[in-house]
């Protein structure tokens, strides 16, 4: 029988082999959650930095990482992506490394980088091995950015059960009891939470006009998740920071 990673490599080989999931295309265009973390991962990489790219893909952040003098290294389950995430890194010129590895069981030395990144990764692995393996590999004071989708919100959820195609066989997003027991394992912890009425511009997204409306939900969004719980967990995507790797997760401090 398959494994778990049997089963999410081959479909991630056949979706980068394909091209991009392109009826998901609309509503990330609508994400601020992207660009956030987006913009945390190359603030805390730079010179002298050691980056490890998680589940990297076709090489995400990765060559913008290198380009800014860091060290980079970006593992993933799929040939097919790290092939083509090479010959990007060719074309730039720049030396990002990547390799094939299971994210779950991780071939590198204790305390090997200064900052560990993943965009849409943690919801396809147990989360318990994985966050040990991230909490492991990064020195004392390095720190974990990802952003990932989160899995409360009714209407989201109704969505992704007519649209089995495109995910994994075993990918769950998260949820609000597993952010926080990933956040267990580090000092300090910042989630940040995005997209809830602003879904309701994805139809208006081509529209030039719309762009002002699309960027006041996205200021909606960012006052109801300031003031209610239940907004925050009908969001859709969450930008976690975990910063401080804690030997011992049991004597965290929060």
């Amino acid at each position: 029988m398959s494994t778990r990673q049997d089963r999410e490599r081959e479909f991630h080989d056949h979706r980068f082999a394909t091209g991009p999931r392109r009826n998901a295309r609309k509503y990330y265009a609508v994400d601020a959650g992207k660009d956030v973390y987006r913009r945390l991962v190359l603030e805390r990489g730079g010179p002298e930095f050691r980056v490890l790219e998680y589940g990297c893909g076709t090489g995400s952040l990765a060559l913008d990482l290198a380009r800014s003098g860091s060290d980079v290294v970006g593992i993933d389950i799929s040939p097919v992506a790290l092939a083509r995430a090479r010959k990007r890194a060719r074309r730039a010129k720049v030396g990002a490394t990547f390799v094939e590895m299971d994210a779950q069981s991780l071939d590198f030395p204790d305390r090997s980088f200064d900052l560990v990144s993943g965009s849409g990764i943690l919801h396809h692995l147990e989360l318990a091995p994985a966050v040990a393996e991230i909490r492991r590999v990064l020195r004392p004071g390095g720190a974990a950015v990802f952003v990932e989708p989160l899995g409360h919100n009714p209407l989201i959820n109704v969505y992704r059960r007519f649209t089995p195609a495109m995910r994994s066989v075993d990918e769950e997003p998260l949820r609000i009891a597993s952010i926080t027991s990933v956040t267990l394992g580090f000092r300090e912890c910042r989630v940040q939470h995005f997209n809830l009425t602003a879904l309701a511009g994805v139809p208006l997204r081509r529209f030039d006009r719309c762009a002002g409306l699309i960027e006041r939900l996205h200021r909606i969004d960012q006052w109801l998740f300031a003031r209610s719980s239940l907004a925050r967990r009908l969001a859709w995507v969450v930008v976690i920071e975990l910063i401080d790797p804690l030997d011992d997760p049991a004597t965290t401090t929060r």
